[in-house]
């Protein structure tokens, strides 16, 4: 006979074991496939607030006449001073030039400026830069719902905001001034032997040391122009959230536990970096000798046309301060601001009128002097029969030395209605039949 043996239902533990194995090896696969699709949709999310903010900024200026202090980032964004200018006492004392660097009050720190500004010409130490929190109450108002969602990143932590101290204060911004460098990514062959971070000095002239763990070091190219001029940049630490404030108000990942370019950025620890430059570069993970994990996002602003024009002082005139000449609708200026055509203006500023000389000069005041005066631009009525006393232009006169109108009779007529110049001419006067008579400039 032939007996049957029937297997038993169900996986052996080798089997299972196999299967667990397999399980672990795709599901770890999917995990890393994930949590990349994850930080991408995170850092879109993160680069799209930073814009928000970045125009929240611009209009701030274009309200206060200035740039918004620092937030105190130690705060939880719970905190009903969270997202606050820190007061303005603190941020007076930071911006000041005598206040030491590596100061921090109210969670912000003073560290040392990219460059010297025309606020402080020939001072040591260079301009003065405050870091801490992203000011987001100050700069989008009492918004309760716009501000919960712009307090923090995607992944919950906060900004990190550094911005030129005098540009905090109305009496001494200037839009051509700024004293926070933004660089690219040092070389990572630049320091032989070392395979680190290029050896290039720091901005503020000193020699970096790539083997002192506590100093970054500088390097790569400077993305603002002139080199060291941004007024301020807006941080977004990344997914390794190094450097970064929770929404909590703590620090979870000190700059010094990691040694990697995102230290460059940890401005808000005067420990790790007491020089206001900051990198830019590449987002990618990992972290070996000669290839540094960089995962920040960052926002930062460069006036171009700040070096042409600047306000008069603390006023809100403006003059441009190229020594060659400016034309508006002449390709072919001879004075530093030359306009070929009209100008429309609502009110007459100018002191002084003079020629292309810059002599025979008149105050403007003369236009409406009273005839009383006997100074004032205006021609008599002589009263003659049929014609008009009326100024065909000005002259000085030889014995007052104050300009006085050119008068010249003219006859009166009735201009025929409904006349119109061709396009491209203008009016120039009335014949004896009243017919208008049209001039091309």
């Amino acid at each position: 006979m032939t007996r049957a043996f029937a297997r038993s239902g169900g996986f052996t533990l080798l089997e299972m074991a196999m299967l667990m194995v397999i399980i672990g090896i795709l599901l770890a696969a999917f995990m890393r496939v994930y949590n990349g699709f994850l930080n991408d949709h995170y850092a879109r999310d993160t680069q799209t607030k930073l814009n928000t903010l970045d125009s929240a900024v611009a209009n701030f200026i274009g309200a206060n006449g200035r740039l918004p202090c620092p937030s105190n980032p130690t705060l939880p964004v719970t905190d009903p001073n969270a997202g606050r200018e820190i007061p303005l006492a603190s941020c007076t004392t930071l911006r000041t030039v005598a206040t030491p660097i590596g100061t921090c009050l109210d969670g912000v720190c003073k560290v040392n400026g990219a460059r010297h500004t025309e606020a402080t010409p020939g001072t040591t130490p260079n301009d003065p830069v405050l870091v801490g929190g992203f000011p987001w109450v100050a700069v989008l108002g009492n918004n309760t719902s716009l501000n919960g969602a712009m307090s923090t990143d995607a992944w919950n932590y906060q900004f990190t905001y550094a911005v030129s101290g005098f540009l905090t204060n109305k009496a001494t911004y200037r839009s051509s001034w700024g004293a926070i460098d933004i660089r690219t990514e040092p070389d990572p062959t630049g320091c032989a032997g070392i395979g680190a971070f290029t050896c290039n000095p720091r901005p503020d002239g000193t020699p970096s040391n790539p083997n002192d763990p506590l100093q970054p070091t500088y390097g790569g190219v400077s993305l603002v122009s002139p080199p060291g001029s941004s007024q301020y940049v807006i941080i977004g630490h990344g997914p390794n959230h190094v450097g970064a404030y929770t929404s909590g108000g703590r620090v979870s990942v000190p700059c010094m536990s990691k040694g990697t370019q995102d230290s460059d950025n940890c401005d808000n620890n005067p420990v790790v970096d007491t020089t206001a430059s900051f990198t830019v570069g590449l987002r990618r993970d990992g972290n070996t000798t000669s290839y540094k994990a960089f995962d920040d996002t960052l926002k930062y602003n460069s006036y171009s046309l700040s070096s042409l024009w600047d306000f008069v002082g603390t006023t809100t005139d403006i003059h441009n301060l190229n020594p060659g000449y400016i034309g508006v609708g002449t390709a072919t200026p001879t004075q530093q601001l030359d306009v070929n055509g009209s100008i429309k203006a609502t009110t007459l500023a100018a002191s002084q009128l003079c020629d292309s000389t810059g002599a025979d000069c008149w105050s403007p005041d003369l236009l409406s002097a009273p005839a009383s005066s006997g100074a004032s631009l205006y021609c008599p009525n002589t009263n003659t029969p049929g014609m008009a006393d009326v100024m065909t232009g000005v002259t000085n006169d030889l014995v007052t030395g104050l300009p006085k109108a050119v008068c010249t009779k003219v006859l009166k007529v009735t201009p025929l209605p409904n006349q119109t110049c061709p396009a491209g001419q203008y009016l120039n006067g009335f014949d004896s039949t009243g017919t208008i008579i049209c001039y091309s400039p």
